[in-house]
């Protein structure tokens, strides 16, 4: 709603535009593409109003969001104040560089009224640059556009710079075609400020001419369309100028009386310096030293308030500029902070959820050993069932060895006695009683393969001595009809491992898919 109020404003009251941006009292807090739209018609309505953008530098960024986004319109816009800028700055050659992108940009586009400003800025640059001619170029081309989208006022500003180029290059009767354009142009529109700016340019140039009644009589009309006093001092100025030229002594009094009167209610310190420093001249050329100097004064006086009055509003808005930075390094320091906590917030509940994971899978590896577990000690009973001292057999053999009935005693004892116990003692005193006792005397129970089997492991080992240690107990277990869970337990390896290694052996012995390992063993070793 702000920015469609200033908008709306700011051809015809910039003043008025620029106060209602200033309401915004945080113009950091809005969005980027809210922040880079005030930007842009705030530095539009101060050049409009006349004011200082020596210091608004942000336009350059303003441009780059817009080029950045591919805003064709508004980048012709953002250059072109860009260009307005660095003009200001005095800065030709990157006001040029701006003036020609902006140019470009709306050529793109159907705003024939921007693209008439450009070209008039063109034509300024050129000019203070001596090149009037390429400066005419511009101009006549910003007053055709002008003329096409039915902005009078603007083409005749254009006209009158023609005219000025013209008067620069000693042509004067080119330049009076051009003011004179200028002159039916404004008339017919009924421009009053321009009407009374191109009679006095006419005026002062049928003074140079000498058609001293047309120059009069020129500048008496733009006096009656002068819209305000001050405008009406400088014609008066130009008039004085004229009766001097003329050595029309009493005109020249009646003038410098009448100036006088006025001095005290000119509002604009410029014109009131121009005046008092006409008026210096002129005493001078008179011949009256003593108020020469005092008028000389004047002019001084006037031309320090001037200096001040910029060097305040130079270090006011310098000053609003800092406080609006420190604005924005705060709410940017607030804003980092709040990242920082929302940061250390994120990371703390990845933490948890990362604990809160692990504790659960080493909860699930906890209860799935204690389930191996308890499958480990019902195998031990099972083995320790199938024991018989009195039986000569290879599995009678391998438990005695493996002590089994000791074993399964021991644990019985720690199952009654140590119930409240945690996970952790369980699997060490599993481990201690089943594994840390002396470890099983392979070479012994081969024998007994031997002896009960006709040379069982001699055989198997001369056929096949590409296997591990492991693969010949794995067959030497698995043969004397030992399962997958009781080899797991004999041998301290997984269940899962001993079906992989049974796999890669029968792959290795070539023993087909669906054969007994027993009869296949049977077969070749028998």
């Amino acid at each position: 709603m702000i920015f469609s109020e200033s908008e709306s404003l700011l051809n015809t009251d910039p003043d008025s535009a620029l106060l209602v941006l200033n309401s915004i009292v945080y113009p950091e807090k809005l969005s980027e593409k809210e922040y880079n739209r005030y930007i842009l018609l705030k530095i539009q309505a101060e050049y409009k109003s006349y004011q200082d953008i020596t210091s608004d530098s942000v336009i350059l960024s303003v441009r780059d969001y817009y080029l950045e986004k591919k805003d064709n319109s508004n980048l012709a816009l953002a250059s072109y104040y860009c260009g307005c800028y660095y003009k200001e700055c005095d800065d030709g050659e990157n006001a040029m560089r701006y003036f020609l992108e902006a140019d470009k940009y709306a050529g793109k586009g159907d705003d024939n009224n921007l693209r008439g400003l450009i070209l008039s800025a063109i034509g300024v640059i050129l000019l203070d640059q001596f090149d009037s001619e390429g400066a005419i170029r511009y101009f006549r081309e910003s007053a055709a556009l002008d003329r096409l989208t039915g902005n009078l006022n603007n083409a005749a500003v254009s006209y009158m710079q023609i005219g000025d180029c013209f008067q620069y290059l000693e042509q004067p009767d080119s330049a009076l075609h051009y003011y004179m354009k200028c002159l039916h142009l404004v008339d017919e529109g009924n421009l009053c400020h321009e009407q009374s700016n191109i009679r006095q340019n006419l005026g002062i140039l049928y003074a140079r001419k000498g058609d001293l009644a047309k120059a009069n009589q020129l500048l008496r009309e733009a006096l009656e369309h002068a819209p305000n006093q001050d405008d009406q001092i400088k014609i008066y100025l130009s008039l004085l100028d004229l009766y001097v030229e003329n050595h029309q002594i009493d005109s020249v009094n009646f003038y410098m009386n009448h100036l006088l009167q006025k001095k005290d209610s000119i509002k604009d310190i410029y014109v009131k310096a121009n005046l008092f420093q006409a008026l210096s001249e002129r005493e001078e050329m008179l011949g009256n030293y003593p108020e020469a100097l005092e008028y000389n004064e004047m002019y001084a006086e006037n031309l320090l308030q001037i200096i001040t009055i910029n060097s305040d509003k130079r270090l006011l808005e310098l000053q609003k500029k800092y406080d609006y930075e420190k604005i924005h390094l705060h709410n940017t320091r607030l804003r980092l902070e709040r990242s920082y906590t929302f940061i250390g917030l994120l990371v703390l509940v990845f933490c948890i959820v990362l604990s809160i994971i692990f504790l659960s899978r080493e909860y699930r590896r906890r209860e799935n050993v204690m389930l191996e577990l308890e499958d480990k000690v019902s195998q031990l009973n099972s083995l320790a069932k199938k024991y018989d001292e009195k039986e000569k057999t290879f599995v009678s053999c391998l438990l005695k060895h493996f002590k089994v009935l000791k074993k399964v005693s021991s644990l019985e004892i720690y199952i009654n006695k140590k119930q409240s116990h945690k996970d952790e003692f369980w699997i060490k005193k599993f481990n201690d009683i089943v594994y840390g006792q002396d470890t099983l005397n392979w070479d012994i129970l081969y024998d007994v393969m031997n002896e009960l089997h006709n040379g069982f492991f001699i055989k198997l080992k001369a056929l096949y001595p590409q296997l591990k240690e492991v693969d010949f107990r794995i067959l030497c277990l698995t043969y004397s009809g030992f399962s997958t869970e009781e080899i797991a337990i004999v041998l301290n390896l997984s269940i899962n491992t001993i079906n992989t290694k049974r796999s890669a052996i029968r792959k290795g012995l070539a023993i087909p898919s669906f054969a007994n390992l027993r009869d296949f063993l049977d077969d070749k070793l028998l």
